[in-house]
């Protein structure tokens, strides 16, 4: 026989009722009206449907009081009292284990108009569950209960143990029992040891624990402490593999709309831990952050404390569309790689917010050395190809001691200090500027080329072409301050050397254009630089600093040291090969003399060596030398058209007139000194105010007396010096010098770099007379031992 109400064929239970009735005279009736029921059922085992779920009942007890108030002549009002019905169900999935089976207490009370045709019903209902864990909740949660929730939180809180589970609802109805409806839901629930999957397949939050409110019918909260969050660093440009940890809580998740076909989850949640593992965990590429939009930065490490925010629908398919992310992290102790063109962060302190619109980042930290200050944003959208993507903003302030720690070195040449700013742009399209402004005022600057003091404005700039990363070109190249002005761009184009180039410089009184190129790979190019100069002051290069402090340490010395890149000799492993080639209408190398004028010259170096030069000047005088390489050697060549001229103009001896200077040698470099050998020879001369010694000497030979067409002047006919040179020493063989009334040999070394000199050699009287005895054939030395000397040699003293 079918139920007398549809509603009853969901209960399928046996129950054993007793009830005791109360009966009262009532004014509407002739009889006696029941004005209480008080009913107690035992039930048995069975089964309910309700919620669109099945439940496994075990057993319970049930007691209900109905009061009727039959003093109201229209209707029958009720007042329904449930002190208790206690319950316990079977786990479905595992119906004979007892010790997952669930407790639930409900009670309450329900108010309603009339017990027939009611126009208003009011109830209250609690019920508590002492424990259940959440690997069981599945079965227990109503299926038309908040079905998102339900789903959501059954999936994805795979273990934890609730208890103390409190809840109470409220119903009500303005059209009778067919109307009632939830108006309101409390309630709460503790969990401890719950794993959450807030986001997979990223990887859980672990041991949890959490207390779970429902704060009305279409919100449940969920409020979480004292868990962590194991994060995959593989491949997460981290510069780590393996397993990190980052502590998780305090933290909520609410699940909004359940009285809604679809759920929302927002979880808000504090994770704090090593950086690494915090960027590792924001380059989940379920978060489509930084996987999408990975960081050119490297090896992170210090301490972060993370603030996440997530909000996504609780359906079975979620994009990225559909989530809306926020974090914002707060990074001390810090340090990474490449941050600013390729230089490391030290020591950093800095703000980074994520969104899923973008990324910013501010701080500060030592980048490179330097103490800075840095912004930066990145926009994750979709953008136009000519929108800003990315940008960049980074101060500093140079100090000496800063320079120092940077790894530059500054000595004497800088004092005060200067602040550099940069600031970075790339758009949707992959290109981009980095814009480097250097200001100069509060510096004091000492280089030989160019000084300024502290409160002068001074200031270099540049702006760089950037595509995909990659310097394309360096323009609005400038440098301005006091008596100086440079102007020029670089040129870094694909299968072509780097170049830079000066169009304009003016610094001091050095002006004029100057090139920079440098070598394309490291398959044996060279750097040329090009100088090509109206006016080149090079006197504070020669003369030295007249604004540099000298001490006994740093005073120059006195000797004459010549380089070993001017003599070839070998030292150390090859270098850099280079070129020069320079060109200056005037050339100060001095400041008090008079300038080089006209002056072409070629310097290359192998790297090993100076390989070739030539050099030609027409002012004050005419002067060339040449040095080329010839099979394995390198060949000298110096021509002095005027040597008299020469020598006065560069103040070395004033009193010299005439005389065609040469000096033709090579280097030998097939040795690692590159010993040099070779011949200075000088055409006719004349000394003029000779000594009174050499004229003495001279007139003793009458031939020389009557031939001297001055008697103040002293004219030397001849001059060869073959010389030799290596390891700092000029070793002088067999020289001669002279006229036909007096010759004098040299031969001994000068060691230029112990400025000492150890020289002999013979003076020979009446010397075109004196040599013919050693000219002769056999018996010549007999009479002269050395080459040009004489029978009647007079030592050197």
């Amino acid at each position: 026989m079918p139920p007398c109400r549809p509603e009853l064929a969901k209960i399928n239970i046996p129950l054993s009722i007793t009830a005791d009735t109360f009966f009262i005279p009532s004014a509407k009736a002739a009889w006696l009206l029941p004005s209480t029921l008080e009913l107690t059922a035992l039930i048995g085992a069975g089964q309910v449907e309700a919620g669109g779920s099945r439940y496994e009942v075990d057993h319970g007890k049930a007691s209900i009081a109905v009061h009727l108030d039959q003093s109201q002549t229209q209707g029958t009002p009720a007042q329904i009292t449930i002190p208790s019905i206690n319950l316990l169900l079977r786990n479905p999935g595992t119906p004979n284990d007892a010790t997952r089976e669930l407790s639930v207490n409900v009670s309450g009370t329900l108010n309603a108009s009339d017990l027939v045709e009611p126009g208003r019903i009011n109830a209250r209902l609690s019920a508590t569950i002492p424990h259940v864990t959440f690997e069981d909740l599945a079965y227990y949660w109503p299926s038309l209960a908040a079905k998102g929730g339900k789903k959501w939180v059954t999936e994805n809180i795979t273990t934890g143990t609730a208890t103390n589970l409190v809840t109470t609802a409220e119903l009500g109805s303005t059209r009778g029992w067919s109307g009632i409806k939830l108006t309101s839901i409390q309630g709460g629930i503790d969990a401890t040891g719950l794993t959450i999957h807030w986001l997979r397949p990223i990887s859980p939050i672990q041991g949890l624990d959490a207390r779970l409110d429902i704060v009305s019918p279409d919100k449940l909260s969920i409020h979480f402490d004292h868990g962590y969050q194991l994060v995959n660093r593989t491949g997460k440009n981290v510069g780590q593999s393996g397993t990190g940890r980052i502590e998780a809580g305090p933290g909520s998740m609410d699940i909004v709309g359940l009285t809604k076909k679809d759920q929302t989850g927002i979880i808000e949640t504090d994770l704090s831990g090593p950086l690494q593992d915090v960027m590792a965990l924001l380059a989940e590429p379920r978060l489509h952050l930084l996987s999408r939009h990975p960081l050119s930065l490297t090896r992170p490490r210090g301490a972060a404390m993370l603030h996440l925010g997530l909000s996504l629908p609780l359906i079975s398919r979620v994009t990225i569309n559909d989530m809306s992310i926020h974090s914002h992290a707060d990074v001390s102790h810090a340090s990474m790689g490449n941050v600013v063109a390729g230089r490391d962060v030290a020591n950093a302190r800095f703000g980074l917010d994520v969104t899923t619109d973008g990324l910013a980042l501010s701080g500060r930290g030592v980048i490179g050395g330097l103490p800075s200050e840095l912004t930066y944003d990145m926009d994750f959208r979709s953008l136009p190809p000519d929108a800003v993507a990315e940008k960049a903003h980074l101060t500093t302030r140079i100090t000496p001691d800063t320079a120092l720690a940077a790894g530059i070195a500054t000595g004497q040449h800088f004092d005060g200090s200067a602040d550099l700013a940069v600031d970075y742009q790339q758009l949707a399209n992959h290109t981009g500027t980095v814009g480097l402004n250097l200001d100069l005022n509060h510096a004091d600057i000492h280089i030989p080329m160019w000084h300024k003091t502290a409160g002068q404005p001074a200031q270099a700039s540049a702006t760089l072409m950037l595509d995909r990363g990659q310097i394309t070109n360096v323009d609005r190249l400038q440098a301005t301050g006091p008596d100086m002005s440079v102007v020029g761009k670089a040129q870094l184009r694909a299968g072509h050397a780097p170049e830079l180039i000066i169009s304009s410089f003016r610094i001091a009184r050095s002006s004029g254009h100057a090139r920079l190129v440098l070598p394309q790979d490291k398959s044996g190019n060279m750097i040329h630089v090009g100088v090509y100069a109206d006016t080149l002051d090079l006197s504070p290069l020669v003369d030295g600093d007249e604004h540099e402090h000298t001490t006994a340490e740093t005073k120059k010395p006195t000797n004459y040291h010549v380089p070993e890149a001017a003599t070839g000799k070998l030292h150390g492993p090859p270098g850099t090969a280079w070129a020069i080639d320079l060109s200056a209408n005037q050339l100060w190398y001095s400041k008090n003399k008079q300038p080089l004028r006209t002056v072409q010259a070629y310097f290359e170096d192998n790297g090993l060596r100076l390989e070739k030069m030539h050099f030609t000047m027409q002012g004050p005088v005419t002067a060339s030398m040449s040095l080329m390489p010839t099979g394995a050697n390198r060949t000298l060549h110096a021509h002095i058209p005027d040597m008299g001229a020469f020598l006065a103009a560069f103040g070395i001896l004033p009193d010299v007139k005439g005389g065609q200077a040469r000096l033709d040698g090579t280097f030998d470099d097939t040795l690692p000194a590159a010993p040099f050998s070779g011949k200075l020879s000088v055409t006719p001369f004349t000394l003029k105010k000779a000594p009174t010694t050499l004229q003495v000497a001279r007139n003793i030979s009458l031939y020389g007396w009557l031939n001297a067409q001055d008697a103040n002047d002293f004219q030397v006919t001849h001059m060869n010096m073959p010389v030799t040179f290596e390891d700092g020493v000029l070793e002088i063989h067999d020289g001669t010098a002279g006229n036909t009334a007096l010759g004098a040999t040299l031969e001994g070394r000068v060691n230029l770099d112990r400025n000492s000199i150890d020289l002999n050699g013979t003076v020979v009287p009446i010397f075109a007379l004196n040599t013919l005895p050693g000219k002769l054939p056999g018996i010549g030395r007999l009479f002269s031992p050395e080459k040009m000397g004489g029978c009647w040699p007079l030592p050197l003293a």
